[in-house]
């Protein structure tokens, strides 16, 4: 069960983790040299599964739906106050960022 920080992509650039509770993680950044960042989620499984989604064998993140990237970056939010692990502060930090960069880019729904 790869946590969030052990998922390496090489497609991925500038990534931040926004979330990570063991079973479900979320990234933020760059995706194939994209200018604009992306929101990379996946499961991560349980004991020696790799979670969801994979590729030849390794984990990877799904892209998620431009139009889904706000809603899901406030529920996660909301989730990191029910979290104990030290990382919460960057977590929340890192989501903060993420909603003013969509903000000021005009992704994820608001065009």
């Amino acid at each position: 069960m790869p946590t969030g920080k052990e998922v390496a992509c090489k497609k991925w650039s500038n990534e931040v983790i926004l979330f990570d509770d063991g079973y479900y993680s979320a990234i933020w950044g760059n995706y194939e040299n994209s200018p604009d960042k992306k929101l990379g989620v996946r499961w991560n499984g349980q004991g020696s599964e790799l979670g969801f989604p994979s590729s030849h064998n390794k984990p990877v993140w799904f892209i998620e739906w431009e139009h889904l990237v706000r809603p899901i970056l406030l529920e996660l939010l909301f989730q990191t106050s029910k979290l104990k692990e030290p990382e919460v502060k960057d977590y929340v930090k890192n989501i903060q960022k993420a909603i003013s960069e969509i903000d000021q880019n005009k992704i994820g729904g608001t065009k």
